[in-house]
């Protein structure tokens, strides 16, 4: 599971400077690059504080199931919700 986020860390941490650039005016790219930038530390904040909240030392396997699940369905949404509206460049140039 390890590699496969490190592999991903580089697409990750390059990513938000290469959305500016195509998306944003040269006046707008610093604040969405900085934008973009902060998602990635507050997913792993949220990733960190969302199991303590679902998985309690009681029930820990039940509710590890509802985390998991919750999980692939947050993830299967926003998926879903990527295909459906991102393009690959804005309608004006």
């Amino acid at each position: 599971g390890q590699s496969i986020g490190a592999i991903a860390q580089p697409l990750l941490t390059n990513m938000p400077a290469k959305v500016a650039a195509v998306w944003f005016p040269v006046a707008e790219r610093d604040i969405a690059t900085v934008i973009c930038a902060l998602f990635n530390p507050v997913g792993i904040a949220v990733g960190s504080i969302v199991p303590t909240i679902f998985v309690a030392p009681d029930q820990s396997s039940i509710r590890m199931f509802d985390l998991l699940l919750m999980e692939t369905i947050v993830g299967a949404v926003v998926l879903g919700l990527v295909f459906v509206f991102f393009r690959d460049k804005p309608p004006l140039p």
